[in-house]
């Protein structure tokens, strides 16, 4: 419910006709509408021929406000902090246009709360009146026992009449708008009306002396407590009438005219140093109208000629700034239009219309027990209304802020654009108009700027009225609106500091000046979406403690805002490490809205990644879908926990397919699929091109550039493509790790390329120190290099890192095996880890360590093994893990050797395999010369196996193994060995 007072020093200018006009047009608009007459020693709309006649049942038809108000004052007790109350809204009676006239449609209504008959009491003389400081509309601590009374019934007042509706239809309509017609009387109906009711200040002031005087005095009663700096004009509202139609002709009305603007610029507040001077209230001018003088009908609505009564385009004009029923973006094309008018050089974007918003009249749609009569006693509470509006929002510095402190580049930014050096007044104004306005982009306000000096007096003055109109416009939105235009403004800002200063150092330099304290935006500091916005730039800085405190002060100004509950839960987990905050974060956004999927799907995230609690996150994340069945995000959150943790892979890629058919332009599924298709379903080709149309879609992500060079690499065999894709993810994001990782695996396995693979390892763990996966990479690299005791060093580096890691504890035990020490306890790990593992590397290790270990019960069974062959039969280390099996069962091996060598496709593959039989060999004595005669036989490959190999040979690394394959050496563990292994290693001496 929207409540404007409407304000005159003196009657018989046209206050109650205002008001009554703009009741009428928003009820035309389909709005109900409540006149509240609190003119009480002289009412008019409680005696509007309209107004129905009292129902005769019904005693609260014959009381009106002054009653309510008699009840309050004559029951009031202070000390106790009671009163007695009864519900104003059950006196509210229909005002009826004269049959047949259809006036507002089926949905509008105009409803009148009459005056009374009670006789409240008048000030004892004018001093009195003139010593009254209306006080502000929120509570204070300086409030004596009155003015809290006073509050409380305001607060309840205005309670009451936002939870009433219509009994008729439209049933369950509430008032959208409430009107308060006050005129100078009892002292407390001016705090109450305009004080602690209103909204906003509707102030109608006649062109005489006793007028202008008056209003001189009223602007005095109302600042600074009611009125406060930097919200002049977004507070008041300012009509002179009656205004005669020749105005322009006639001296003394525009001398009345002239001085009634100079009292509104005397009564402006002072504003810091830097800071721009208050813009002055929006005015407008009633015309002089006889029929107003006649009759209690409103003005005739028709269009004569194309237009309307020039009294209702007034009316029209005031009601768009007392509440502008058009879009922003239809703000902005209305702005443009007009600049392009103007200047013919800023055109208006071609853009579709939105859809209309609505001025949210009933945003109060809580229920609430209707209040009792006279026999109960209310106490009154510490709570206020919310009625800002984005006055200081819109509170700028000067244009030149990004230069302040810098005068010589002033004058030489204003040269350069062909303006003089030293500014004008004119010229002032332009140029803060323009750094303010949100509806320009950076190039038309350049091309304003470069227009300047051809543009005549009258353009430049129609310029700057058009940029203080939509100042003033968008100042007095909704403090619903904060999180949309501090975005638009923080942008706008951030563009004019870029225009001043050149991109890159105009980018630094606002977001020094957003933090600086106070700084030349000190006035967004009093706003959630502020602190909310700011958080975008420090993040994207890596700024996450700064980023983190903004967060919490918009929770502070706003502790009910979800939004900022769910992005610090986020910012909490990607990047601060702080999961049980982070899901605190989440609980408390669900806990304020819990028909919210984002703060759901977040919570999911949290729950799978950081909190391994796989049951709950799949239960967010369908909680999600459920509450936003439209949405891709949730889906894909939900394939990749199919994938990764529950093994549910079928289940998985329906998901992700569900994420693409909802979004088909978003990458991310795309790049999920190709993991999933690589990594589980053993679909290349489908893979390939799953990571191309993740590319397609989004060149710049590197996620699938990384997940393509894996499966080049570990699948395709086309290592000079994998190398290309690891770096092209490396250039687009120069933070992400795994590409640095990968790419160590690649120089090492199969480029030869051994200097580089380090460097690359190193660079992936100092691009994320929690990483272990390269603290591996890296220990098999000195491994193959014959430095053990490094290699056991970084296996304990990851192993700090992911102590469960079942690589780590894999690799650790053939160090342990080779050098002759006790190698079982880390392999027991390691097949504890794989077993809770899916996928085929995790399978493959699991039978070669079960072998190992001789722990038969644990390898799968034959139908086990025959579903693995069903999915991967084309995989050479599958049939490597089946001929392992065998040879534990004592069953032939042949068949999958030869399996294993048609699969065959590089020089690493061969080395591995041949390191397998190694290692087992020194493990399982029993099986060793099979094990010696499977390795002689991949040591000695037909060259025509070897010609499909596309990676580099290492020929010394093959060499390792030949005492083994030609009878010297009785596998992992021999003494004779060791030097070929660890150059630095002592024999049963744990390193």
């Amino acid at each position: 419910m929207r409540i404007f007072t409407f304000y005159s020093f003196k009657g018989g200018v046209g206050r109650s006709s205002l008001m009554f006009h703009l009741g009428d047009y928003w009820a035309s608009k389909g709005h109900v509408v409540a006149l509240l007459d609190m003119d009480l020693h002289a009412p008019g709309i409680s005696l509007h021929p309209w107004l129905e006649k009292p129902e005769k049942k019904n005693i609260y038809h014959t009381l009106g406000i002054s009653d309510l108000l008699a009840t309050f004052y004559q029951t009031q007790n202070l000390q106790k902090q009671t009163f007695q109350f009864f519900s104003p809204s059950r006196m509210l009676r229909h005002l009826r246009p004269p049959k047949g006239s259809n006036r507002w449609g089926s949905k509008g209504r105009m409803l009148v709360l009459p005056s009374g008959q009670v006789a409240l009491p008048q000030p004892e003389s004018i001093q009195d009146a003139q010593a009254v400081k209306i006080p502000s509309g929120q509570d204070s601590a300086s409030d004596d026992p009155e003015q809290k009374a006073l509050r409380h019934f305001a607060r309840l007042l205005r309670e009451d009449l936002e939870a009433f509706r219509l009994p008729e239809p439209p049933t369950q309509s509430g008032i959208d708008f409430l009107l308060i017609d006050c005129r100078t009387g009892y002292l407390d109906m001016e705090e109450l009306a305009m004080g602690y009711l209103a909204e906003r200040v509707v102030l109608v002031s006649g062109l005489n002396h006793q007028n202008l005087e008056g209003l001189d005095i009223t602007l005095q009663k109302l600042r600074p407590h009611r009125v406060p700096p930097l919200h002049y004009a977004s507070e008041l509202l300012l009509a002179f009438g009656p205004v005669p139609a020749h105005y322009m002709d006639d001296p003394q009305a525009r001398q009345s005219l002239q001085k009634g603007m100079r009292i509104l610029e005397k009564n402006r507040a002072a504003v810091t140093a830097g800071a721009r001077a208050e813009i002055v209230p929006p005015c407008f001018l009633l015309p002089y109208t006889p029929h107003l003088a006649t009759s209690d009908e409103p003005v005739n609505q028709d269009f004569f000629l194309g237009r309307r009564h020039p009294y209702w385009e007034v009316v029209e004009q005031i009601a768009d700034t007392l509440v502008s029923l058009q879009s922003l973006e239809e703000s902005q094309r209305e702005t443009l239009q007009q600049l392009y008018n103007i200047t013919g050089t800023v055109l208006p974007p071609a853009v579709k219309a939105p859809a209309e918003e609505s001025p949210s009249a009933t945003d109060n749609e809580k229920n609430k027990l209707e209040m009792e009569e006279e026999e109960e006693g209310i106490n009154w509470k510490d709570r206020d209304p919310t009625r800002k509006s984005l006055a200081l929002m819109f509170q700028l510095p000067e244009w030149h802020w990004p230069l302040a402190d810098k005068p010589t580049q002033i004058r030489s930014w204003l040269r350069r654009h062909g303006l003089p050096a030293e500014p004008n007044e004119t010229l002032v104004h332009l140029l803060n108009g323009l750094c303010a306005s949100i509806t320009l982009s950076p190039e038309e306000k350049a091309n304003v700027l470069s227009s300047c000096a051809s543009l005549s007096q009258f353009q430049l003055d129609s310029l700057i009225e058009v940029f203080q109109a939509e100042n003033k416009k968008f100042a007095a939105r909704s403090i619903r609106a904060a999180p949309r235009f501090m975005v638009r403004l923080l942008h706008a800002q951030q563009a004019w500091a870029e225009l001043l200063c050149g991109q890159e150092k105009g980018e630094a330099l606002f977001l020094s000046k957003l933090e600086k304290d106070p700084g030349p935006f000190a006035s967004w500091k009093h706003y959630a979406a502020y602190w909310f916005a700011l958080t975008t730039p420090l993040e994207e800085a890596g700024r996450y403690e700064s980023a983190e405190a903004g967060y919490r002060k918009a929770i502070a100004l706003d502790p009910e805002n979800g939004a900022a509950w769910i992005f610090l839960g986020n910012l909490l987990q990607d990047h601060l490490g702080r999961p049980e905050e982070s899901e605190t974060a989440y609980r408390r956004a669900i806990e304020l809205n819990p028909e919210f999927a984002l703060s759901w799907n977040g919570l999911g995230n949290l729950l799978q990644v950081h909190l391994n609690r796989h049951e709950e996150s799949e239960a967010a994340y369908r909680r999600a879908i459920e509450l936003d069945p439209k949405s891709a995000v949730p889906w894909n959150g939900l394939g990749n926990l199919l994938q990764d943790h529950l093994n549910r892979h079928e289940e998985s890629e329906a998901a992700y397919r569900r994420a693409i058919e909802l979004d088909p332009k978003d990458a991310i599924p795309w790049n999920g699929l190709g993991n999933l298709l690589q990594n589980h379903l053993n679909r290349y080709e489908e893979s390939e091109a799953a990571y191309r149309r993740a590319i397609e879609l989004d060149p710049k992500f590197a996620a699938p550039w990384n997940g393509l060079g894996n499966l080049l690499q570990d699948h395709l065999n086309r290592h000079e493509e994998s190398e290309a894709a690891y770096r092209r993810a490396i250039e687009l994001d120069p933070k992400f790790a795994a590409p640095w990782n990968g790419l160590g695996d690649l120089l090492q396995d199969h480029l030869n390329r051994h200097e580089e693979s380090e460097a690359a390892y190193r660079r992936a763990i100092e691009l994320d120190p929690k990483f272990a996966a390269p603290w591996n990479g890296l220990a098999l690299l000195y491994t193959n290099t014959l430095q053990c005791q490094e290699a056991r060093q970084c296996y304990r580096q990851g192993l700090a890192l992911d102590p469960d890691s079942p690589y780590l504890f894999m690799n650790m035990g053939s160090i342990k095996l080779i050098s002759g020490e006790d190698w079982q306890a880390d392999s027991l790990k390691a097949l504890a880890g794989f077993e809770k593992q899916s996928g085929l590397p995790s399978i493959y290790n699991r039978i070669y360590l079960a072998v190992a270990l001789s722990a038969g019960e644990r390898l799968p069974s034959d139908a086990e093994m025959n579903g693995l062959f069903a999915r991967w039969e084309a995989n050479g280390n599958l049939h490597v893990a089946a001929t392992l099996r065998a040879l534990h069962q004592g069953n032939k091996i042949q068949s999958h050797l030869d399996r294993v060598m048609a699969l065959l496709a590089s020089y690493f593959y061969q080395r591995h395999t041949i390191e397998r039989f190694y290692l087992l060999a020194g493990s399982r004595p029993d099986l060793r010369e099979a094990l010696r005669s499977a390795a002689r036989q991949f040591f000695h490959l037909p060259q025509e196996i070897i010609q499909r190999f596309r990676d580099q040979p290492t020929p010394h690394l093959l060499e390792r193994y030949r005492p083994f394959v030609e009878g010297r050496s009785d596998g992992a563990g021999d003494a004779r060995d060791l030097a070929l292994f660890c150059k630095d290693a002592v024999p049963g001496t744990e390193k």
